[in-house]
């Protein structure tokens, strides 16, 4: 609630600085909404249910919306400020505003639609209704936000809402062009680099919080190789096969041990069963001894307790004093001041299951050799199936919640069975379906955009000054994560089609208001928007960063350092690379 607050406040704060009118923020807030309504409604009649990566749809379409709210309302303040007259604004608005607007969001659906034909259903139904959400946005920018601002009369402009102090800026960048460029593309290098050492996290128990009881427990059994979850489980044929097998696991140096039902009959039983009988002759009498008092009572119990306090004090008082009895003395003394009720818990805790421990170490003390056929059924039916087929249990070897020893124990286990399953196995290969999921719907969304620029802007330059600093952006978010040991996982991998398309919409905006000749991108009121436009998305996701869960925190991070270089790299890059505005268009 905490985040959600602070995220709220923020977003607000930023479109005031940007709009600098209520009214025009109430107008895009209901747009907003609106278009968050309908985008859902459609999500459940396009795929019915959502699952937890096609449920992100939301945060893209606020992402994604927001952007094109800012850029007519931006828009049309600078043309009020131009002609004072509402009518007239909005006009000029609506023709400035409507061709980059719909390029920049029919790009982007064509981008999420790409991600459709994808195996994955997650990631497939996410496309679907990401890109219906685009284009629902764009209907509802295009008319409900312009008739809310109509109705609501927002007041004229004094002056422009461009940056007229950022005309340095543009002169230097035109001017030191080739200098910005060639840095870029030693940055892009070292991105480029360093792109096969970015990781991904496909362990679901690190996007947990581990100070939680539970968590904890689970690293702790996952932590003991006795009890670790992370284990390979294979199907043989009968037990004769799985005992040919065992030896051939044991043998791998990724194996700490193998369990099959024959593993429950100890190894040289009769060796064990003598030593045992010499135990039992020793130690029988008194396990058996016929002679045995009745309990005793509460108050025999309290001064035996007594008694023990009294020789402990007298120890830890000694000239060789021993800390460990003046504790247990002090433990004995709260304990016999204690209530009744708390005594008695203590006293049922302590003594009261003596005698069952007693019962269980007397009857170990009768073995009698243990026969296969003569386990219990209720075991049996854990390790052999109703056709005679027998279960093998593998243990990895060292800490299975290293990522790289749980790969390596699952590669190995397959080469000897390749149909093994379990844990070990199966997290690792969900993690690569979805990795695979989203390089394939990212290759195929950069295909798609790639085609419908060309088609659209008819220049190949065009569309090249699009995709640059687009890619520049991605490779300077790789490096930083790997600089920062920063993987991708679960939670922030959803956020990377939602970069892909503010960072085509930013693109295009500039791309388009340089082709109609305007020059000084900076000093426009198109920076403006984009810069607001960034800085809300940031803010309305950004503040996940500071979550105390590590899924949630990992979004935020990561969303946060890309919006930081998309915007970079279209303030920077892109105007560089765009140069000096068309002659013909000038």
């Amino acid at each position: 609630m905490l985040f959600r607050s602070l995220s709220f406040l923020l977003v607000v704060a930023l479109m005031f600085g940007a709009m600098r009118s209520l009214k025009i923020i109430a107008a895009i807030v209901i747009t907003l909404v609106a278009g968050l309504v309908i985008t859902t409604a459609a999500g459940a009649l396009l795929v019915g249910t959502l699952n937890p990566i096609s449920v992100a749809f939301g945060a893209m379409f606020l992402g994604m919306a927001v952007d094109f709210g800012i850029q007519v309302s931006v828009r049309f303040r600078e043309e009020r400020f131009r002609a004072p007259d509402l009518a007239e604004a909005m006009r000029r608005c609506a023709a400035f505003i409507w061709a980059p607007l719909s390029l920049a969001a029919i790009t982007t659906a064509v981008g999420f639609f790409a991600f459709v034909p994808t195996e994955y259903s997650g990631v497939s139904d996410l496309g679907l209704i990401a890109g219906a959400g685009m284009l629902i946005a764009l209907f509802l920018n295009l008319t409900l936000l312009p008739a809310l601002l109509a109705l609501f009369k927002p007041p004229g402009e004094a002056e422009s809402v461009g940056y007229r102090h950022m005309a340095p800026v543009d002169d230097f960048l035109l001017k030191h062009r080739k200098g910005v460029m060639i840095a870029c593309g030693l940055i892009a290098l070292a991105g480029l680099i360093t792109l096969p050492q970015l990781r991904f996290d496909f362990n679901p128990l690190n996007l947990r919080d581990q100070k939680t009881e539970s968590v904890a427990t689970f690293i702790d059994l996952s932590a003991d190789p006795d009890t670790t979850p992370y284990t390979a489980e294979i199907l043989a044929p009968s037990l004769d096969a799985a005992a040919t097998l065992v030896p051939r696991l044991k043998a791998l140096p990724e194996v700490a041990r193998v369990v099959t039902l024959a593993s429950f009959v100890p190894e040289n039983q009769v060796e064990k069963v003598e030593i045992v009988e010499d135990a039992a002759q020793i130690y029988g009498l008194t396990l058996d001894d016929p002679s045995v008092k009745d309990a005793p009572t509460r108050e025999e119990t309290r001064q035996s307790l007594t008694d023990a306090a009294d020789k402990l004090r007298t120890v830890g008082s000694s000239a060789v004093g021993d800390p460990s009895a003046v504790r247990l003395e002090n433990a004995l003394g709260k304990l016999l001041a204690a209530d009744a009720p708390s005594f008695g818990r203590v006293e049922t805790t302590l003594i009261k299951g003596l005698q069952p421990r007693l019962d269980s170490l007397r009857l170990a003390m009768h073995p009698k050799e243990v026969v296969l056929d003569e386990l219990p059924d209720e075991l049996k039916r854990d390790w052999i199936s109703a056709d005679g087929r027998a279960r093998v249990q593998v243990f990895p070897r060292g800490d299975a919640r290293d990522n790289r020893v749980m790969v390596a124990f699952g590669e190995a286990v397959r080469r000897l069975a390749p149909d093994a399953v379990g844990p070990s196995i199966t997290i690792p290969d969900s993690g690569r379906t979805v990795v695979d999921a989203f390089v394939r719907a990212g290759i195929s969304a950069t295909i798609a955009i790639t085609i419908l620029l060309a088609i659209v802007l008819r220049r190949v330059y065009d569309v090249v000054m699009v995709l640059v600093p687009l890619v520049f952006s991605a490779l300077l978010t790789s490096l930083t994560c790997v600089l920062i040991d920063m993987p991708i996982n679960f939670a922030n991998i959803i956020s990377l089609p939602m970069l892909l398309g503010v960072g085509v919409a930013f693109l295009i905006y500039y791309v388009v208001n340089w082709r109609k000749g305007i020059s000084g991108p900076l000093q426009s009121s198109l920076t403006r928007a984009v810069l607001f436009s960034a800085l809300t998305t940031a803010a309305a996701f950004g503040t996940l960063a500071m979550s105390s869960h590590p899924g949630t925190a990992a979004m935020g991070t990561l969303l946060a350092i890309a919006l930081f270089y998309m915007l970079a790299s279209t303030m920077i890059l892109s105007p560089a690379l765009l140069g000096p505005v068309p002659k013909q268009n000038a």
